[in-house]
């Protein structure tokens, strides 16, 4: 099989292409000039906010597309968010049309769904896949947008599909997330202080397991 992974340099793309590493040829797809990743076969520097790289990819055949590059600021005031994730999953999703891709995988965020309130009291409200999303950010929005774009391909009788996932944890992750600095001061022995309430809660995932659930797919 031919994978085409985007954002196989990151944190979460560098887990997929070890985990996919032996099962197909993969090329790699990123901002960078080279590959840091040991798993990618082959690999191209490219931009997907335009539709300039469909011009190099457009003869390659893939049997699937992981498309996990994305812009991840969270400045409302930066237009970038949006051209990027949304007009960078609108070619990845042209990319796969004319490259006859059977399959498309989109990783997502699960903060797409918004945030649940209590009404009158009630315990805090449950989440299900049927509930309509309500995206709290830019970047969200940019999200869902994507998840939108990558279901059209389904009238296409392209399998496609979008995972929504927590923050994700593990080796490589960056060191100024809340949970590199708890960890690294339990490590250093030294005092984990919480600010506000403490009342805050927030649901990690493994990015081992992302990459397992990214494989079985």
């Amino acid at each position: 099989m031919n994978i085409l992974l985007t954002g196989s340099n990151g944190f979460i793309g560098s887990a997929i292409a070890a985990r996919l590493h032996g099962h197909a040829q993969l090329w790699g797809l990123g901002r960078q000039q080279a590959s840091r990743c040991e798993a990618i076969n082959h690999y191209i520097c490219a931009d997907i906010s335009n539709g300039a790289f469909l011009e190099e990819l457009r003869n390659i055949h893939f049997d699937a597309i992981v498309h996990v590059a994305a812009n991840i600021c969270m400045d409302a005031n930066n237009p970038g968010v949006l051209l990027d994730n949304c007009m960078g999953t609108y070619w990845i999703s042209r990319l796969a049309r004319e490259t006859g891709c059977k399959r498309l995988l989109y990783i997502s965020s699960l903060p797409v769904v918004g945030t649940p309130h209590k009404e009158n009291g009630e315990k805090t409200p449950d989440i299900s896949e049927t509930d309509l999303p309500h995206p709290e950010t830019v970047y969200h929005v940019s999200k869902l947008t994507g998840e939108y774009l990558v279901n059209l391909l389904r009238k296409e009788e392209i399998q496609a599909a979008s995972l929504r996932i927590p923050s994700p944890i593990g080796v490589g992750m960056s060191p100024n997330t809340i949970f590199s600095v708890f960890l690294n001061k339990a490590l250093g022995n030294q005092n984990i202080i919480l600010r506000g309430l403490g009342t805050r809660r927030q649901n990690y995932l493994d990015v081992r397991d992302i990459a397992e659930a990214v494989f079985l797919a």
